[in-house]
């Protein structure tokens, strides 16, 4: 593994990145390790501000997407809490093997779904 490789591992791993977001940077690092010193510390914090930048798009991303995510279960809860399934439905579900028969009743309950 080269230095340059290493160190976008290390990066990678530090912002929570994709590799594939840091490969993308690897020409810049890669340039980076050859140049002056001057030059080389303006290219690393380059690099570096850019996986700050992706870190903290993957965080807002991602609690965007939670959010959302929430709002869908509290919008339709309400909904859903007070449903009563049919009989039909709750013997069906047993019968799928998701949970136990609901209010004593048994697999024999359900509407028999076969052709005459």
């Amino acid at each position: 593994m080269s230095p340059e490789d290493a160190d976008l591992d290390q990066l990678c791993s530090r912002f929570g990145v994709s590799h594939e977001f840091g490969r993308r940077l690897s020409p810049i690092l890669r340039r980076a390790l050859v140049s002056p010193p001057e030059r080389r510390r303006f290219l690393l914090g380059l690099v570096e501000r850019s996986f700050a930048r992706e870190a903290d798009r993957l965080r807002r991303r991602r609690s965007e997407r939670e959010f959302e995510e929430e709002r869908a279960l509290v919008s339709i809860a309400g909904t859903l809490h007070a449903w009563d399934p049919p009989s039909w439905f709750k013997s069906w579900a047993h019968g799928l093997g998701v949970g136990e028969p609901f209010d004593g009743e048994s697999e024999g309950d359900a509407p028999d779904d076969r052709a005459p």
